[in-house]
């Protein structure tokens, strides 16, 4: 079944307004793999779309929004990664503050200044095995 080209102009409008494409010339070449003025020049004609630009058409929104899928999938495991490391820095933060000053023994020498700084260590290695910059 052929479209009239109102269809693929309403398709280009809505792709347009919502800033997946730029112009026709992106819209006739990326979306419906044709010339960069075939939107255009059928436009002036009046023509009727071919089912295979449809078609066309069809499989690269479907390969978009794939591509957009596993894009979000990796964003976010990213956020959860930095919201990991985010939680590690407020433990250490914590620590820091509740050790940071340590008590003194009686011979004058602070206590927990070792314990603070091996939970630190442990703290920063479980941030580094995240493996992701935020």
């Amino acid at each position: 079944m052929a479209h009239d080209i109102e269809f693929l102009e309403e398709v280009y409008e809505r792709m347009q307004q919502a800033g997946l494409v730029q112009s026709k010339v992106e819209f006739s070449t990326r979306m419906l793999g044709k010339g960069p003025s075939y939107l255009t020049s059928m436009s002036a004609r009046d023509r009727k779309v071919p089912e295979e630009v449809v078609a066309h058409l069809h499989e690269t929104i479907v390969g978009d929004m794939n591509d957009i899928e596993i894009k979000a999938t990796e964003l976010e495991e990213q956020l959860r990664r930095c919201k990991l490391e985010q939680a590690h820095c407020r433990s250490v933060l914590t620590r820091v503050a509740q050790d940071g000053c340590g008590a003194k023994t009686a011979n004058g020498r602070k206590t927990g200044g070792r314990r603070l700084l091996t939970s630190l260590l442990d703290i920063v290695r479980g941030s580094l095995s995240v493996g992701v910059e935020c």
